[in-house]
């Protein structure tokens, strides 16, 4: 027993150490391969949760829809961050890491309480995306895989925030990545035509909230299974 705690106190060192070593050349200008350092900082963390659950097996049953939640993040961001392109396809695998997250803080719900919840969020993101077409005289499927992710993200914060309690870590993880989504929007304000003299702040504000918020995800998993 003493051993294999020990073994998950390295592993989980040796993973902190690491994440903070890449983080640090990547912000620093010590690599001209930023892009593929961070996605390998994502990656990381979907590699350290995967073993949490199914090599060290301290992951309660419903710690898999993170895992789960961080696979599709790492599809999400090969589009977004490797390829730089088909953002529709990346926002969708995001719009999946959230159902999945949905997922897990609405576990101990009942049947009933999450479908409403489900479908609320369906209606209010169809609702948003519908007037945001209407105002651009254009179908768009990006509107449409945004608004669905956005609303499900806020709702997920929004009761990870009021059972703090229960999932300690993977709330900070979850408020850290809103940040950084909320920086990204902020970052490209120019796109909606307005200035913004301090976008680059910004964009370096994404990774300092980002590459932590998916480390506290990987790290809220390892907990004593039930």
């Amino acid at each position: 027993m003493s051993n294999s705690v020990s073994i998950g106190n390295i592993s989980k060192v040796v993973f902190v150490l690491t994440e903070l070593y890449l983080f640090f050349i990547s912000q620093f200008g010590f690599t001209m391969e930023v892009d593929k350092v961070h996605y390998v900082c994502v990656l990381l963390c979907f590699v350290y949760a995967f073993g949490c659950v199914f090599v060290k097996k301290q992951g309660k049953r419903d710690s898999q829809y993170i895992l789960l939640g961080l696979f599709f993040t790492c599809i999400a961001d090969f589009f977004l961050i490797l390829r730089n392109s088909l953002y529709e396809a990346g926002i969708t695998a995001f719009f999946f890491a959230q159902c999945c997250y949905f997922i897990y803080l609405t576990v101990q719900w009942n049947q009933e309480k999450r479908t409403h919840s489900f479908k609320l969020r369906i209606i209010i993101a169809g609702i948003l995306s519908i007037a945001v077409m209407v105002k651009a005289r254009q179908f768009s499927m990006f509107a449409l895989v945004v608004t669905l992710y956005g609303v499900f993200f806020i709702g997920n914060v929004k009761a990870a925030v009021m059972e703090f309690r229960k999932h300690k870590l993977y709330t900070v993880g979850l408020v850290l990545f809103i940040l950084c989504d909320i920086c990204v929007g902020v970052s490209n304000l120019e796109m909606a035509g307005i200035q913004n003299p301090l976008k680059y702040v910004f964009f370096e504000l994404v990774w300092c909230f980002y590459i932590p918020s998916q480390v506290c995800i990987a790290l809220s998993i390892e907990r004593k299974s039930t």
